[in-house]
């Protein structure tokens, strides 16, 4: 299976607790992972489990790299689960409502 060659994505990051993930690995609050949107993840097929994703606040610029461990079945498209430390990390330590316009993409295996 071939990966996606450096695209980026837009859409909305949403706090999450993380846990039992859909790639099988058990993660708790304080890991810097995420869960990607269902569709993309049915796609391939889980075959991004364990890759690093670069996430960007587009209201602030800050980023911040976390692995995906996860599928977020109520994720828009482009959308993505984020867990506490990195949603924090890319938005001033606090989580306001909880989501965020976001830029991100995969970071080469």
């Amino acid at each position: 299976m071939e990966l996606e060659k450096r695209i980026i994505h837009r859409g909305i990051g949403r706090f999450y607790i993380p846990g039992l993930g859909a790639c099988g690995y058990q993660n708790g609050p304080k890991d810097y992972v995420v869960g990607i949107y269902a569709s993309k993840f049915i796609e391939d097929r889980g075959g991004n489990c364990g890759q690093k994703v670069r996430i960007t606040n587009v209201a602030n610029g800050k980023t911040v790299v976390a692995t995906t461990v996860d599928e977020c079945q109520t994720c828009a498209l482009d959308g993505l689960d984020i867990s506490p430390p990195a949603f924090e990390a890319i938005n001033d330590d606090r989580i306001g409502d909880g989501t965020l316009e976001i830029d991100w993409s995969f970071l080469p295996k």
